[in-house]
């Protein structure tokens, strides 16, 4: 179990836990929060808990905070919020969203594997 730290606007931190999840090519359902699906190199991250948007960051093994990974802006449709990256190398990985307003939508550890 590893612990990821988010510092709002505001100041203040919020830790997150994170659960570890093996995943290769399919969709991640560990955090009802949160929905992740890898497709070769892209990772696709949507969530319904952010309607007025928000920030996503897909943070790779060792790196330990929102801060250190790659971050996206959630794109906002009138059902669902979501953010992909692409060319995302083999590794383990964890997706973190976090709502406008500092509310953590939800967590997901999954590992992307050879392709």
């Amino acid at each position: 179990m590893g612990s990821f730290q988010f510092a709002s606007r505001a100041g203040s931190v919020l830790a997150v836990s994170v659960v570890s999840l093996a995943l290769a090519g399919s969709s991640a359902t560990a955090d009802p929060g949160i929905s992740v699906t890898v497709r070769g190199t892209t990772v696709q991250v949507s969530t319904t808990a952010c309607p007025k948007g928000g920030n996503a960051s897909l943070i790779r093994y060792p790196q330990a905070n929102f801060a250190q990974g790659r971050q996206a802006q959630l794109t906002v449709d009138s059902l669902r919020q979501s953010a992909s990256w692409n060319n995302v190398k083999q590794g383990r990985y964890t997706v973190i969203v976090v709502c406008n307003g500092g509310t953590t939508a939800g967590t997901k550890s999954f590992t992307v594997g050879p392709r």
